[in-house]
């Protein structure tokens, strides 16, 4: 079934590119709600437009300090090696004035909310990792199917079984 059955020339493939990301994690208590701290991409963004995700950080601020995590995320031809960096106490506010975003791009949101979110698949990978965000199972079609609904589609097999006879 395969058009091109066999080898055959391929396009030469761009270089990786690699390139280093550091973001802002922030996060804050009310009573028992946690909430994180997100910014929305500009609508007129080429990559992700109107998506959330975590307010990214200039490397020259993050110099010195230890990340809560790291991770490399890929995007097409290109490396990410990200580095998420927390608050080093509720009197630490360099971070937070070093977000270049406009604080109307910004956005607190409940942990119990973000999954109902357009995330980056960055944002999503970060929080899930840290355990800020649950971790929402993919259900096949076959898993989403009720049990009568199965009975009910052999039956009709069935009968279509005895009409061609």
């Amino acid at each position: 079934m395969c058009s091109t059955r066999g080898e055959h020339a391929t396009q030469p493939r761009a270089a990786q590119k690699s390139r280093p990301a550091a973001y802002l994690l922030s996060l804050r208590k009310r009573g028992v709600i946690t909430e994180v701290l997100l910014q929305r991409r500009p609508d007129d963004a080429t990559l992700m437009a109107g998506m959330y995700e975590l307010p990214p950080l200039p490397q020259d601020v993050v110099h010195g300090r230890e990340p809560t995590i790291r991770l490399r995320h890929a995007i097409t031809n290109t490396n990410y090696y990200v580095q998420v960096f927390a608050p080093r106490g509720s009197k630490d506010q360099a971070l937070r004035r070093a977000v270049p975003a406009a604080r109307a791009d910004l956005k607190w949101v409940r942990a119990s909310r973000l999954n109902q979110l357009a995330l980056t698949g960055l944002a999503r990978k970060i929080l899930q990792r840290l355990e800020i965000m649950s971790i929402t199972p993919i259900r096949l079609a076959e898993e989403e199917q009720p049990a009568h609904d199965a009975k009910r589609q052999k039956r009709l097999k069935g009968k279509l079984k005895s009409a061609r006879s």
